[in-house]
């Protein structure tokens, strides 16, 4: 009986509740629903190089430039510089010079908080201990100060801090003085930590000590002599040579300010053990600042009053005026007060509270393509439901590129005799990448000539690669090459059908991480590509840890990789196959360890030049050289598919640059109103179900009844079972 009644109310309680995923009280708030799919590992912009964390850390930090929102090709614009740097040959040095707005503010913080003695009220004295505390903002004193040139240039001394592994070092290295300065941290360092080991005893643990109490170093007192402070809001950068791509850099989260405070504040031991750091709760100028932080259930970003004057921008291209993303022309940014990231580890959740309405935006899920896009000669068009619903897509091809890498040190599909050369031909001309495009990227990807993608300097639209491909005059696109010239390839290769020297058939091994049904998918169809040749690939799958270890000691013969841009430069893209940028030799991102002593040549004059005739002629030389030498089977770029509710303007798809929550808006009443419309509760079902339980229940009560157990006693259970109900 007490189940019965409980399935009851149950089902009475189906009509009252909705599915919405948010407190009610958000509902009418000017709010950005949003999601996120990994915990950020690191929120310090020294540290980070991920797109899935500078989706929170280019809100808060602001470095020097940034990229046109609606401006293709991307533009680079000032954002605290006062103008694009360039540079000026002194002596043997390249110097930029760097003038910052000189009314910019951090955001309110206890780092900032002084006494009325002008004493930090946060810097803790021996003995001292902070209130328990979830977030830094729970701290009852906070205040701010103005931005200046000794917050960046503190940033970029932070990055040559041992401890951070600072990811862009490489690049670093181009300013005069910062080896030395790293150099000098390092030693630093290890004098504090041999003191302390001494003064630790035999049973000492450095790395237990450092997590508890962690080594402060003031780093206002190291100097990099190519870095120079005018005065101010001025200041110098020095290249020890030329270096174009360098302003580039400038746009990036590495070269945002942090404030000395800051870090003099998080690495006290009371911090540390409140797990409060740069890399947890960051300290910005940006449009928002971190206001929650729970990994791994939601992150919120909340308006910055303390956000210096920014405007929407009055020019775009094209087809922005009619999409509507100048109608906020002229107007002050930002428009949304709060934005809150909720973590969807899954596809199809994220999918389903995108179509309720719970989610502005979303890609399209690989499973429910065909169902939400189809294609035709007038080109992409979306389901009928979600142009009912007022969706919008937007397209969008990416600064990036998938392809398969030889090793060119493995002694059998490495080397640059012609053999080695036409063994990978051979190889290229089989594998299939349209149908790799149309099977495992539903379309979304267009064949890859070379390493540069559309959009960037050196890309020709209608260049094919003649190794692999051929023009088809009746379908007007390229196609494969005939299998028997691959064929021939490969016999020229030593492998006549093949099988080589020794009469045995040929083996390769392909490389990569173990994954679920699609990857499966993925490796057999490699395998059947090969199989045109006659060989025979073997498939070796590990975890990530020991794919990057193969990886990082040359342990492989093929696998599959893949570059997302960090600038539009063609640099960005040919320095993946630069010699000293070989992963097994520098720990580069040169996966093919490619060493061509031409191609070197090439790229070294290609880096430092500007975009004109002369370095578009040499791109073509590099290409060409690429192309016979055939370290890649160039794969695909890649297309964005972007589908956006009509309450959410402002949304274009952006190559580079992620700072874009300011531009947002929300059209909240609207969105309020279509969620109730998409989210009604199906009454008809509900009654349906409470007169089958009816009709079900009503005789065991009288049966219940009946069998003498007295109506006040069923009137009880009764009343218990509301109780626990």
């Amino acid at each position: 009986m007490k189940n019965y009644l409980t399935i009851l109310f149950s089902i009475l309680a189906l009509n009252c509740f909705s599915n919405n995923p948010y407190p009610d009280e958000e509902a009418k708030q000017n709010i950005y629903y949003t999601f996120f799919t990994e915990e950020p590992k690191y929120l310090d912009p020294a540290r980070s190089y991920s797109s899935d964390e500078y989706q929170f850390i280019e809100q808060i930090y602001e470095p020097l430039l940034q990229y046109h929102m609606l401006k293709r090709p991307s533009e680079l614009i000032p954002q605290i510089a006062t103008e694009i740097p360039k540079a000026k040959r002194v002596g043997n040095h390249m110097v930029y010079t760097i003038q910052i707005r000189n009314d910019v503010k951090f955001q309110d913080h206890a780092a900032f908080a002084k006494d009325a003695n002008n004493r930090y009220y946060y810097h803790l004295k021996k003995g001292q201990r902070l209130p328990s505390i979830e977030h830094p903002d729970e701290l009852a004193h906070k205040s701010s100060r103005i931005l200046t040139v000794d917050d960046y240039i503190y940033q970029i001394t932070r990055m040559a801090h041992p401890k951070l592994h600072c990811p862009i070092v490489h690049i670093l290295h181009r300013i005069d003085g910062f080896a030395e300065v790293a150099k000098e941290i390092h030693e630093k360092l290890e004098v504090v930590r041999a003191a302390r080991k001494k003064a630790g005893g035999v049973f000492f643990n450095q790395a237990a000590d450092e997590r508890e109490n962690p080594i402060y170093l003031d780093l206002r007192k190291f100097k990099i002599r190519g870095v120079k402070k005018i005065d101010d809001f001025t200041f110098t950068i020095a290249l020890k040579n030329p270096y174009p791509q360098f302003v580039y850099w400038l746009a990036m989260p590495f070269f945002a300010p942090v404030p000395w405070e800051a870090e003099r504040l998080y690495m006290q031991p009371q911090f540390a053990e409140l797990n409060m750091s740069i890399n947890r709760f960051p300290i910005g100028t940006g449009a928002y600042k971190l206001s929650y932080y729970q990994p791994n259930y939601r992150i919120e970003l909340t308006r910055n009053k303390n956000f210096h004057y920014e405007y929407y921008p009055t020019e775009g291209d094209e087809d922005d005026q009619q999409a509507g993303r100048l109608d906020d022309a002229g107007k002050k940014l930002p428009f949304i007060d709060k934005a809150v990231f909720v973590l969807e580890k899954e596809s199809i959740p994220r999918w389903n509270k995108f179509t309720q309405g719970y989610f502005e935006a979303s890609t399209i899920q690989a499973e429910a393509f065909d169902q939400v896009v189809s294609f035709s000669t007038e080109g992409v068009a979306l389901s009928s439901d979600l142009i009912s619903k007022g969706v919008s897509l937007v397209t969008t091809e990416l600064p990036s590129i998938r392809y398969f890498a030889f090793n060119m040190i493995d002694d059998q599909v490495g080397g640059y005799s012609a053999r080695k050369k036409k063994l990978r031909q051979a190889i290229s001309m089989v594998i299939d990448i349209q149908e790799f495009v149309t099977l495992f990227l539903s379309g979304r990807g267009s064949l890859a000539h070379g390493p540069i993608p559309a959009g960037i300097f050196g890309h020709h639209k209608n260049d094919i690669n003649p190794i692999v491909y051929s023009y088809d005059e009746i379908l007007k696109k390229p196609v494969l090459r005939n299998l028997n010239e691959a064929k021939k390839k490969l016999a020229d290769a030593g492998y006549t059908n093949g099988i080589g020297p020794d009469k045995k058939q040929l083996v390769l091994f392909y490389d990569t991480v173990q994954g679920g049904p699609r990857s499966t998918s993925i490796n057999l169809w490699l395998v059947k590509q090969l199989k045109k040749l006659n060989i025979d690939l073997q498939i070796r799958e590990t975890d990530y840890s020991q794919f990057r270890e193969k990886v990082l000691n040359g342990n492989y013969q093929i696998l599959s990789w893949g570059w997302n841009a960090d600038y539009p430069d063609p640099e960005n893209f040919l320095s993946l196959l630069y010699g000293p940028n070989s992963k097994v030799k520098s720990k580069g991102e040169n996966t093919a360890n490619y060493d061509s002593p031409v191609f070197n040549r090439l790229f070294r004059q290609i880096e430092n030049m500007q975009n004109n005739d002369q370095r578009m002629a040499f791109i073509k030389r590099a290409v060409k050289i690429l192309r016979e030498d055939s370290p890649w089977v160039f794969g695909n770029f890649s297309t964005a598919y972007g589908l956006y509710h009509s309450w959410y303007k402002n949304a274009k798809p952006t190559p580079f640059g992620g700072n874009t929550l300011k531009y947002k808006r929300v059209n909240v009443e609207e969105r309020q109103k279509k969620r109730g419309d998409w989210n009604q509760a199906e009454s008809w079902f509900i009654y349906l179900l409470l007169f089958l339980f009816l009709v079900i229940t009503v005789p065991a009560i009288l049966k219940y009844i009946k069998e003498d157990r007295g109506l006040d006693k069923a009137s009880q259970v009764f009343k218990r079972s509301c109780s626990n109900i």
